[in-house]
């Protein structure tokens, strides 16, 4: 891995990092500490919020208008980036100084639409100027960055939110930005006048906009496992201190989660080892069927302890990160081949339509079960469940269609490989 891979796969661990520590630690630290008997109330509204802003940003970006910007004034597409990378900056040191609801809500709201925002212009430009050769490896390399840092996250956030001062976090962010800032200067700095990113016409670009059937159906494959993994990590905490009752539930949650992250990039790194095997989208069957056995074994025990979580948590993991790696490798070669970007925009985005479902779940089991964790808790292990038995079903379907799925609107056809 060359030094300019390695800088551009720094951009992808610290937004990932980033994030997971805003969505998974830092809302559920600062609910239970201010507002203890409604914390699931204003927990799913603050993610639901945040993934809102992201979403629609990322719907505003595919706009007609935005990509005749991108195809004709580059120096539109660096304020763009300068913008929200600065927004970012902003709103995440907010988010850690917050001491009221409504501040901590409207930083929150900031930084996960303006940091979306970043990642989803500079990874399309990458894609955009790789070699189709290369492709395949950026998938992996993007997919085991992302990973690290949300094995890093919750570790991090879980120990250093409360024994250290703010300016510690601070530092790092502003340490982590800076680095950032850099890379994305000295990839961009050269970019000519009239290189298009995505598309080069706007034409091409209300065409790559729009999205499909099979798409549609394979995001929605996506956005089921996804929201079955966000609504268990975003209640982790709860699930140990209510239904295990366990001691500092916060630390071995952040435990927990660095095991089934680690055990993630594990299981990316042993891909390399079938580099020769082809990958069709039947693999989506068996890593959903073992995603719903492993949480089925996660919540079952009614005392369990921690060396048995963390082993079913190191399974979890690894079908976590198959699942990563062959849905990011697909959403780009289809976008990448058929010059439709909004695959690609989307999955990168798929973690925003994730949190608002797996949110509203969260919020309507909420207002059910009320004061009584032990009923939400129980509520919650069913959707789990409910959520990766759709995966499971979606799945199904795709595996039983044929190795290529024709493209709408006459673009062609396109091997249904992951």
């Amino acid at each position: 891995m060359n030094v300019t891979v390695r800088a551009r796969s720094f951009i992808y661990f610290f937004i990932s990092f980033l994030g997971t520590g805003i969505q998974n630690i830092i809302p559920q630290v600062f609910f239970s500490q201010n507002v203890q008997e409604s914390k699931m109330f204003w927990l799913s509204v603050c993610l639901v919020l945040g993934s809102v802003g992201s979403i629609v940003i990322i719907w505003c970006t595919h706009s007609a208008k935005y990509f005749r910007m991108q195809g004709s004034r580059p120096r539109s597409i660096k304020w763009v980036v300068a913008i929200s990378l600065a927004l970012s900056v902003l709103a995440s040191a907010s988010l850690l100084l917050a001491a009221h609801i409504a501040l901590f809500m409207a930083s929150f709201f900031l930084t996960r639409t303006a940091s979306q925002l970043f990642i989803n212009v500079m990874d399309r430009y990458y894609v955009h100027v790789l070699p189709k050769a290369d492709i395949s490896s950026h998938s992996r390399n993007t997919t085991l960055s992302q990973l690290i840092g949300m094995m890093l996250a919750p570790i991090y956030f879980s120990l250093t939110l409360h024994r250290f001062s703010p300016l510690l976090n601070w530092l790092v962010l502003f340490a982590g930005f800076s680095a950032v800032a850099v890379i994305v200067w000295h990839d961009l700095r050269r970019l000519p006048q009239g290189e298009p990113i995505a598309v080069s016409s706007s034409s091409a670009a209300r065409s790559g906009a729009t999205i499909g059937a099979y798409e549609i159906l394979f995001l929605g494959y996506v956005i089921a496992l996804s929201s079955a993994s966000m609504l268990f990590s975003s209640n982790l905490i709860f699930a140990l201190a209510d239904l295990y009752h366990m001691e500092h539930a916060v630390v071995r949650s952040g435990l927990l989660l660095t095991i089934i992250h680690v055990m993630a990039i594990v299981a990316v790194f042993m891909t390399k080892l079938a580099r020769g095997r082809s990958m069709t989208v039947r693999i989506h069957l068996p890593l959903s069927l073992l995603m719903l056995a492993s949480l089925v074994l996660f919540f079952f025990p009614a005392n369990a302890g921690i060396g048995y979580l963390a082993a079913i948590g190191a399974s979890i993991g690894c079908v976590y990160g198959l699942f990563s790696l062959y849905a990011r490798k697909h959403a780009t070669e289809w976008s990448v081949q058929t010059g439709r970007p909004v695959l690609l925009s989307l999955y990168n985005n798929q973690s925003s339509y994730a949190i608002v479902v797996s949110s509203l779940a969260a919020f309507v089991l909420s207002l059910i079960s009320g004061p009584h964790m032990d009923m939400y808790l129980h509520l919650l292990i069913a959707s789990v469940s409910l959520f990766v038995v759709i995966a499971v079903l979606i799945a199904a379907y795709l595996g039983l269609r044929k190795s290529k799925a024709a493209v709408d609107g006459g673009q062609g056809q396109l091997s249904a490989d992951v």
